[in-house]
């Protein structure tokens, strides 16, 4: 089965706020960024992967 950044081992854990990210997180978002079937979840990926790889902030992430 594929690694999903969806899955997380607290229900109530929000990766989305979540200032560290392992590079295995990492490695799933540049994948699934691009090959996740809905576009909207792709840009919506797009913006947590250069928040979490290139340490963008809201505003930098927002220009992008």
């Amino acid at each position: 089965m594929k690694a999903s950044i969806f899955v997380a081992s607290n229900p109530t854990q929000d990766v989305y706020k979540n200032e560290s990210f392992s590079q295995e997180k990492i490695r799933v978002l540049k994948y699934e960024r691009f090959h996740y079937p809905c576009s909207k979840v792709q840009k919506k990926l797009q913006a947590v992967h250069l928040k979490a790889a290139q340490s963008y902030t809201n505003t930098e992430t927002g220009r992008r």
